[in-house]
């Protein structure tokens, strides 16, 4: 880190600055020395994959409709002894209940651009929506 004095130090101290390195600024310092085939070669990796989603379209490996059921603005996967039930309100799909054994969840798409501050609202719609039903 570097620091400076008062005005008043520097002046009792005949005008001499000081200067305090840490022990990374040195060790850059010492760097810049050396020549440059020492310096560490830079790998660029890929980044690192969302084991668990969400994934876009253009990510996901083989032909998306494989093994899965397409409801407009999400690809379902389909497994063994699952149960697919999907509410439509005019030509839209607009929630699918998803059912495995002793569990279900439902499924809904929303978009809304962040900056409006229209997702405050719609939090607390759904939330209503929920415990409206019983959830």
């Amino acid at each position: 880190m570097f620091g400076r004095r008062k005005k008043n130090d520097s002046a009792k101290d005949g005008g001499a600055a000081e200067q305090v390195v840490d022990g990374a600024a040195a060790a850059e310092q010492d760097d810049a020395d050396a020549p440059e085939e020492a310096a560490p070669r830079r790998i660029n990796l890929p980044p690192a994959p969302r084991p668990d989603g969400p994934w876009d379209i253009s990510e996901v490996l083989g032909s998306p409709a494989d093994g899965r059921v397409d409801l407009g603005g999400i690809f379902v996967p389909g497994v063994d002894g699952m149960e697919l039930r999907v509410e439509v309100a005019g030509d839209a799909i607009v929630a699918a209940t998803v059912v495995l054994g002793d569990s279900a969840v439902q499924l809904q798409a929303f978009a809304a651009p962040k900056k409006e501050g229209i997702w405050g609202e719609v939090r607390d719609e759904i939330a209503a929506g929920i415990t409206q039903q019983g959830g």
